[in-house]
C-alpha cells in the first residue's frame, strides 16, 4: 500500500512539474523577459532533475525516434510520430553520433517542444500500454509453448547434446584414421616400393579407404566418445 502511495505522489509531482514547464514556456514566448526566461529554465531544470536517473542508474538510451515518442508518452508528453519526426528534422532535438538518442536530451526536447497530456489523455495512453503488453506478453507465451511443442517432437536438438554428438563423431574419424595407418602402413609402402611413379596407386588406395570411412561415419545411428 505504502508504495503505491509513493508511486502515485512521484506521478503527480511529474504532472506538476510538467504542467509548471509547459506555462513558463508560453509566458516566456508571450513575454519574453529575464524573468519569464529565468522561471521556464528554472522549472525545466527541476523536471530533467526530477526525471533524469540517480548515480546507481544508467541513463537510457533510444534506438531510434518511436522509441523516443514511446518514451515521451509514458512521460506524460503529447506527441505523435509526425511531430517527432518533424522536430527531428528541424534540429529540435539531435541523436547522438551513432544515431541513438539520450533520454536526457529527450526531457529537455519536451520541455521546451512539447505540451503535457491531460489526465484523459494520460489514461488513454496508460490502457493503451497495457493493451500492448498483454498484447505482447500473450504473443510471446505462444511462440514459447509452439517452439515447446517442436522440441518435445524431436524438430529440435539440445545444443549441449549437439556438441556431445559432435565431439564423438570427430572422435570417431579420427580413430579410424589413425587406425588405418597404423594397420595398413606396410601394406602401403609395398604398393609403391619406393617408386615415385605409383604415387597415384597410393592415392587410389588411400581414397577408397575414405570412401569405406564416410560410409561409416554416415550410417552409424549414436555415437559414442
Amino acid at each position: 500500500m505504502a508504495e503505491e502511495t509513493t508511486e502515485t505522489i512521484i506521478s503527480a509531482d511529474k504532472k506538476a512539474l510538467r504542467e509548471a514547464v509547459a506555462k513558463a514556456r508560453v509566458a516566456m514566448i508571450e513575454k519574453p523577459s529575464r524573468e519569464t526566461m529565468d522561471t521556464f529554465s528554472y522549472a525545466s531544470k527541476l523536471l530533467n532533475e526530477f526525471t533524469a536517473p540517480n548515480g546507481n542508474q544508467q541513463e537510457k538510451i533510444f534506438r531510434n525516434m518511436l522509441e523516443v515518442v514511446d518514451y515521451l508518452q509514458g512521460q506524460g508528453w503529447k506527441i505523435h510520430k509526425s511531430k517527432a519526426y518533424g522536430d527531428r528534422k528541424a534540429g529540435r532535438i539531435k541523436p547522438q553520433t551513432d544515431g541513438t538518442f539520450l533520454a536526457s536530451d529527450a526531457d529537455k526536447y519536451a520541455a521546451y517542444w512539447l505540451d503535457p497530456l491531460s489526465e484523459a489523455e494520460m489514461e488513454n495512453v496508460d490502457q493503451n500500454r497495457k493493451l500492448k503488453a498483454e498484447a505482447d506478453k500473450q504473443e510471446a507465451q505462444a511462440k514459447w509453448w509452439g517452439l515447446k511443442t517442436e522440441i518435445e517432437s524431436g524438430r529440435y536438438v539440445r545444443r549441449e547434446e549437439m556438441e556431445e554428438q559432435l565431439a564423438a563423431r570427430a572422435a570417431f574419424l579420427k580413430t579410424d584414421f589413425e587406425n588405418f595407418f597404423r594397420s595398413h602402413a606396410t601394406e602401403m609402402v609395398i604398393i609403391v616400393t619406393g617408386d615415385q611413379a605409383k604415387t597415384p596407386d597410393l592415392l587410389a588406395f588411400g581414397l577408397s579407404a575414405v570412401g569405406d570411412w564416410l560410409d561409416r561415419y554416415a550410417k552409424q545411428g549414436e555415437f559414442t566418445v
